[in-house]
């Protein structure tokens, strides 16, 4: 299965799921239809499980925020032991009013559109166990199908990188907690 990129921007069409039957749904039945992996926090997240990982779907409220989860040492090893590496990482978030909306992607208050981080390895180095959706935003980092692997300067912000991913984990933060809305991260 895949998502079809050309729609991953907040925006008001419907995203469409290939799947390898070829069939196409959209991301809002998909959503509707997935078991929802649930938190410590007080609403589900929910996510688009793929084999490979990828691309990785959220919709949080204000309740997850703040309520993430650490790495784990087996979680790190898990994203050095060769699988997949997203390079570059691409990635998209919105903000809404109300959950039918956020799932629907429907009248976003606040869309990124299309965004591209670096994913570099860097020599000698071991790759972060990047949160797909940030701790800060209730990301589970102890879960494997929750981490991918990251150069550790991006992920982290180090030596002017802080704008290519850290500072939008920040904005879509901030978006949803200020404001009371729903917000939906993806990563592909």
């Amino acid at each position: 299965m895949k998502i079809d990129k050309n729609h991953i921007n907040g925006g008001n069409k419907a995203d469409t799921i290939q799947s390898k039957a070829g069939k196409q749904a959209s991301v809002r039945n998909v959503l509707q239809a997935y078991k929802t992996q649930t938190t410590n926090n007080q609403v589900a997240q929910l996510r688009i499980d793929l084999q490979t990982g990828y691309p990785f779907e959220y919709i949080i409220n204000q309740n997850d925020l703040n309520n993430g989860t650490g790495t784990t040492p087996a979680v790190r090893n898990f994203v050095n032991a060769g699988g997949p590496v997203p390079n570059p990482v691409n990635f998209a978030y919105a903000t809404y009013r109300t959950l039918f909306d956020a799932q629907n992607g429907l009248n976003a208050v606040m869309a990124s559109g299309p965004q591209v981080a670096p994913n570099p390895q860097i020599p000698g180095v071991n790759w972060d166990a990047g949160h797909a959706l940030a701790r800060q935003n209730g990301g589970l980092g102890y879960l494997n199908q929750h981490v991918f692997p990251q150069n550790r300067e991006v992920n982290r912000g180090w030596n002017g990188t802080f704008g290519l991913w850290r500072a939008h984990e920040v904005n879509f933060h901030n978006a949803v907690g200020n404001n009371n809305h729903y917000g939906r991260w993806r990563v592909w």
